[in-house]
């Protein structure tokens, strides 16, 4: 968010003190980690005259590699080592129909190689929905120099969405943020980090069978933006 004057920042400040100038880079590289459990069989056995069930679970983790593992396997296109996960809020868009919460903001997930250039849209695989109009803050928002250090909080949600391998499960949790903003430069550029972590629980299904489980996600945003 920009502001055109410093009468216009004090007056949109005193109108809205609570509102940062800007939370969360736009383009962020992140690593994910999915712990859970799925109801793997449920064995019915006869002791005597009583009917016994026994239930058994297994373990499963995903991390950033068996994401893209997932996503080469449904796309059907293979990745080049040092492939990494990038979320875009770039393209600002309202929740769609898998949003759990009205107002929030999907972000793009890309598959992108070491120098950064996009392989695959993975957006249909992992569905990020950050609710902004819930955010919380501590810290400095100097609207005068149009600069920000702020420690922010807001809901989010993960939805991983792999039909091939009957996967559906949804995340619901809370963002935690350090992010940093430094006033222009002589030629307007700004330096914008990031580092926001995503604790959630959720349930769904793993190869068609209830699922149960935490996701814990940190995404690194390091970016020059023009003022």
């Amino acid at each position: 968010m920009k502001l055109s004057s410093p009468r216009i920042q004090l007056l949109f400040a005193a109108m809205l003190p609570a509102l940062p100038v800007q939370a969360t880079p736009e383009e962020n590289f992140v690593n994910p980690l999915v712990q859970g459990q799925f109801q793997a069989a449920e064995i019915f056995s006869e002791s005597g005259f009583e009917d016994k069930v026994i239930g058994k679970l297994e373990s499963v983790t995903l991390d950033g590699k068996s994401l893209l593992k997932l996503i080469s396997e449904a796309t059907e296109v293979d990745f080049p080592r040092g492939a990494r996960l990038l979320v875009d809020l770039g393209g600002f868009k309202g929740a769609n129909k898998f949003a759990p919460m009205s107002g929030t903001t999907a972000g793009a997930v890309f598959v992108v190689d070491r120098d950064g250039n996009v392989l695959v849209n993975a957006s249909a695989y992992m569905l990020f929905e950050f609710d902004f109009n819930a955010l919380i803050y501590s810290g400095l928002v100097d609207f005068l120099n149009d600069k920000e250090k702020t420690k922010n909080q807001f809901p989010a949600t993960l939805r991983l969405l792999f039909p091939h391998r009957d996967i559906d499960i949804l995340f619901r949790g809370n963002c935690f943020e350090n992010f940093r903003m430094s006033e222009p430069n002589d030629e307007g550029i700004q330096r914008v980090r990031g580092v926001t972590r995503f604790q959630g629980s959720g349930n769904g299904f793993f190869d068609d069978e209830r699922f149960i489980g935490t996701v814990h996600c940190v995404l690194r945003g390091n970016e020059l933006v023009e003022d």
